[in-house]
C-alpha cells in the first residue's frame, strides 16, 4: 500500500485493540524504525483502550501504563521498542514491525538492509 494510507493506523493501532479485547492475556510487541515511534503507536493503543471501556472488556492494569509497556488486567499487554531495542528475553503472542526503515536513503541502502534483515533472523 501507498504511504499516508492508513497501514499504521490499522495494523499498529486498531489490530492490538481487537486482539486484546479478544485474547486480553495475549502480549503484543511492535518494533519500528525507533522507540520513540513504537511507543505512539502503545500509547494510541493504551488510550484507546481506556477511551472505549463502556464499548470493551479488556481494561489497561492500573499500576503499568507507560507509552512504551503496559499490561492488561489478564496479564496481557503490550511492550513497544525501536528495531535493534530491548525484545531479546521477552515473549510475545504477536510480533508487529511497523515502518522498520526511517526514510528512503535507508531503504536504498544495500548495507542498512543488510543489516536490518540480520537483526530479524536472530531476532534482536
Amino acid at each position: 500500500m501507498p504511504p499516508r494510507s492508513g497501514k499504521s493506523e490499522l495494523v499498529s493501532h486498531w489490530f492490538p485493540v481487537w486482539i486484546l479485547e479478544h485474547w486480553p492475556e495475549s502480549k503484543v510487541m511492535l518494533a519500528s524504525y525507533e522507540a520513540e515511534f513504537a511507543a505512539h503507536w502503545g500509547r494510541q493503543v493504551r488510550n484507546s483502550i481506556r477511551d472505549h471501556e463502556d464499548r470493551l472488556t479488556v481494561r489497561v492494569a492500573s499500576d503499568s501504563a507507560a507509552t512504551n509497556r503496559w499490561e492488561t488486567t489478564a496479564g496481557g499487554g503490550m511492550f513497544t521498542a525501536g528495531i535493534g531495542g530491548p525484545f531479546t528475553g521477552r515473549g510475545g503472542n504477536l510480533l508487529l514491525i511497523d515502518d522498520p526503515v526511517r526514510n528512503m536513503q535507508q531503504a536504498n541502502s544495500h548495507t542498512y538492509r543488510e543489516t536490518l534483515w540480520s537483526r530479524f533472523q536472530q531476532g534482536h
